[in-house]
Protein backbone atom coordinates (compact mmCIF):
# COMPACT_ATOMS: atom_id res chain seq x y z
CA UNK A 1 0.00 0.00 0.00
CA UNK A 2 0.90 3.77 -0.12
CA UNK A 3 1.67 6.16 1.88
CA UNK A 4 -1.35 5.30 4.85
CA UNK A 5 -2.12 5.39 8.53
CA UNK A 6 0.09 3.30 10.31
CA UNK A 7 -2.25 1.52 12.08
CA UNK A 8 -3.74 0.42 8.54
CA UNK A 9 -0.20 -0.24 7.45
CA UNK A 10 0.21 -2.73 10.35
CA UNK A 11 -3.11 -4.49 9.37
CA UNK A 12 -2.21 -4.77 6.06
CA UNK A 13 1.20 -6.43 6.32
CA UNK A 14 -0.51 -9.00 9.07
CA UNK A 15 -2.98 -10.32 6.26
CA UNK A 16 0.01 -10.40 3.19
CA UNK A 17 1.63 -12.81 6.01
CA UNK A 18 -1.09 -14.75 6.41
CA UNK A 19 -1.50 -14.26 2.54
CA UNK A 20 1.75 -15.74 1.84
CA UNK A 21 1.12 -18.71 4.33
CA UNK A 22 -2.60 -19.40 2.74
CA UNK A 23 -1.19 -18.99 -0.72
CA UNK A 24 1.05 -22.64 -1.62
CA UNK A 25 4.15 -22.12 -3.09
CA UNK A 26 4.07 -22.35 -6.86
CA UNK A 27 6.71 -24.84 -8.38
CA UNK A 28 8.78 -22.50 -10.37
CA UNK A 29 11.39 -23.15 -13.01
CA UNK A 30 13.75 -20.75 -14.63
CA UNK A 31 11.27 -19.35 -16.74
CA UNK A 32 12.57 -17.00 -20.56
CA UNK A 33 9.32 -14.02 -20.19
CA UNK A 34 9.82 -10.89 -22.24
CA UNK A 35 9.09 -8.18 -20.11
CA UNK A 36 5.33 -7.71 -21.00
CA UNK A 37 5.09 -11.55 -19.66
CA UNK A 38 6.86 -10.85 -16.29
CA UNK A 39 4.81 -7.90 -16.46
CA UNK A 40 1.36 -9.45 -16.65
CA UNK A 41 2.30 -12.08 -14.30
CA UNK A 42 3.13 -9.50 -11.66
CA UNK A 43 0.10 -7.65 -12.37
CA UNK A 44 -2.00 -11.48 -12.11
CA UNK A 45 -0.03 -11.95 -8.43
CA UNK A 46 -1.07 -8.43 -7.35
CA UNK A 47 -4.44 -8.71 -8.20
CA UNK A 48 -4.72 -12.32 -6.18
CA UNK A 49 -3.19 -10.43 -3.28
CA UNK A 50 -5.36 -7.28 -3.61
CA UNK A 51 -8.53 -9.38 -3.78
CA UNK A 52 -7.50 -11.63 -0.63
CA UNK A 53 -6.35 -8.31 1.33
CA UNK A 54 -9.97 -6.77 0.63
CA UNK A 55 -11.67 -10.06 1.49
CA UNK A 56 -9.96 -10.17 4.98
CA UNK A 57 -9.44 -6.02 5.81
CA UNK A 58 -10.80 -4.38 8.54
CA UNK A 59 -14.50 -2.34 7.25
CA UNK A 60 -12.11 1.09 7.83
CA UNK A 61 -8.82 -0.74 6.00
CA UNK A 62 -10.76 -1.61 3.24
CA UNK A 63 -13.08 2.07 2.90
CA UNK A 64 -9.37 3.46 3.05
CA UNK A 65 -8.07 1.23 0.25
CA UNK A 66 -10.38 1.40 -1.94
CA UNK A 67 -11.90 4.99 -1.63
CA UNK A 68 -8.98 6.72 -0.87
CA UNK A 69 -5.86 4.58 -1.98
CA UNK A 70 -6.39 3.91 -4.95
CA UNK A 71 -7.12 7.52 -6.22
CA UNK A 72 -3.52 8.25 -6.16
CA UNK A 73 0.54 7.14 -5.91
CA UNK A 74 2.90 7.52 -3.62
CA UNK A 75 3.60 11.06 -4.61
CA UNK A 76 -0.09 12.02 -5.03
CA UNK A 77 -0.70 11.11 -8.43
CA UNK A 78 -3.92 11.01 -9.73
CA UNK A 79 -4.59 8.46 -11.25
CA UNK A 80 -6.98 7.37 -14.44
CA UNK A 81 -9.64 5.04 -14.49
CA UNK A 82 -6.96 2.71 -16.17
CA UNK A 83 -4.43 2.83 -13.62
CA UNK A 84 -2.37 5.16 -15.51
CA UNK A 85 -1.12 8.41 -14.04
CA UNK A 86 -3.13 12.13 -15.23
CA UNK A 87 -1.05 13.98 -17.45
CA UNK A 88 -1.52 17.79 -17.12
CA UNK A 89 -0.84 20.70 -19.22
CA UNK A 90 2.85 20.17 -17.91
CA UNK A 91 3.03 17.30 -19.70
CA UNK A 92 3.84 15.41 -16.19
CA UNK A 93 1.56 13.28 -13.71
CA UNK A 94 -0.43 15.67 -11.87
CA UNK A 95 0.93 15.67 -8.38
CA UNK A 96 -0.40 19.21 -6.84
CA UNK A 97 -3.94 19.12 -6.85
CA UNK A 98 -6.48 20.14 -4.05
CA UNK A 99 -10.59 19.80 -3.40
CA UNK A 100 -12.76 23.01 -4.18
CA UNK A 101 -15.70 24.67 -2.16
CA UNK A 102 -18.08 22.27 -4.36
CA UNK A 103 -16.36 19.13 -3.66
CA UNK A 104 -14.43 18.96 -7.19
CA UNK A 105 -10.30 18.02 -7.52
CA UNK A 106 -8.93 20.90 -9.01
CA UNK A 107 -5.33 21.59 -9.97
CA UNK A 108 -3.37 24.61 -8.26
CA UNK A 109 -5.23 27.07 -10.34
CA UNK A 110 -8.18 26.03 -9.17
CA UNK A 111 -9.03 24.66 -12.90
CA UNK A 112 -11.20 21.16 -12.82
CA UNK A 113 -9.19 18.26 -13.52
CA UNK A 114 -10.57 15.37 -15.38
CA UNK A 115 -10.49 11.64 -16.13
CA UNK A 116 -9.78 10.92 -19.87
CA UNK A 117 -12.73 10.07 -20.95
CA UNK A 118 -14.06 13.57 -19.66
CA UNK A 119 -15.30 13.12 -16.26
CA UNK A 120 -14.61 15.58 -14.28
CA UNK A 121 -12.76 13.94 -10.50
CA UNK A 122 -15.10 14.40 -7.47
CA UNK A 123 -14.08 14.48 -3.71
CA UNK A 124 -15.25 11.41 -1.66
CA UNK A 125 -16.52 12.00 1.39
CA UNK A 126 -14.87 9.19 3.75
CA UNK A 127 -17.08 7.59 6.54
CA UNK A 128 -17.73 9.25 10.25
CA UNK A 129 -16.08 5.80 11.67
CA UNK A 130 -13.11 6.51 9.51
CA UNK A 131 -12.51 9.66 9.82
CA UNK A 132 -12.72 9.86 13.69
CA UNK A 133 -10.47 6.28 14.00
CA UNK A 134 -7.76 8.73 11.83
CA UNK A 135 -7.79 11.68 14.33
CA UNK A 136 -7.80 8.44 16.76
CA UNK A 137 -4.48 7.23 15.72
CA UNK A 138 -2.51 10.76 14.55
CA UNK A 139 -3.64 10.61 10.73
CA UNK A 140 -5.23 13.70 11.07
CA UNK A 141 -5.46 16.62 13.42
CA UNK A 142 -7.28 16.62 16.28
CA UNK A 143 -9.14 19.78 15.62
CA UNK A 144 -9.58 18.35 11.93
CA UNK A 145 -13.11 19.28 10.86
CA UNK A 146 -15.67 17.93 8.74
CA UNK A 147 -14.00 19.52 5.96
CA UNK A 148 -11.07 17.02 5.96
CA UNK A 149 -13.43 14.23 5.44
CA UNK A 150 -13.18 15.32 1.79
CA UNK A 151 -10.44 13.03 -0.44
Amino acid sequence: MRRCPKVFEKEAMAIFDQYLEDTPDEETEELDLTAEEEDALLKEHYRHWEAYLLEHASSLLREWYVYYNSRCGDESELYDYDGTYLIGESGYPIQRWDISDDHRIVDETGKQIYYSNGEPILAKKMSTELFEYLKQYGWLDEDATEEAMWY
